[in-house]
């Protein structure tokens, strides 16, 4: 068994395809002509070392999560659905 036709095969079965025999020959075929170019073409791309962040675990010089801290106080709208109350807590049944 060839390597495309392995990595075909787990292909198909991590992303759980169940292929007739005509459609495996055929999926088969295309990856052999789009593996090779492919290849070629990583092989082709140039990379040079720069600043590339891997992981946004780099990034610490900038705060991707701005949150705005303000005070809300939004009680007595709440208080004012609840059927019954005792000052500023909510009277609910005792559950067992």
């Amino acid at each position: 068994m060839t390597e495309v036709e392995e990595n075909f095969e787990k292909i198909c079965e991590i992303a759980r395809l169940f292929l007739t025999e005509e459609e495996n020959k055929k999926y088969k075929q295309n990856l052999k002509t789009v593996l090779p170019w492919f290849s070629k073409m990583l092989m082709e791309v140039k990379i040079e070392e720069s600043n590339y962040v891997y992981s946004t675990s780099d990034l610490t010089d900038i705060n991707l999560f701005h949150d705005e801290v303000r005070k809300v106080d939004k009680t007595s709208e709440v208080l004012s659905n609840v059927p019954n109350k005792k000052g500023n807590l909510i009277i609910v049944p005792k559950v067992i």
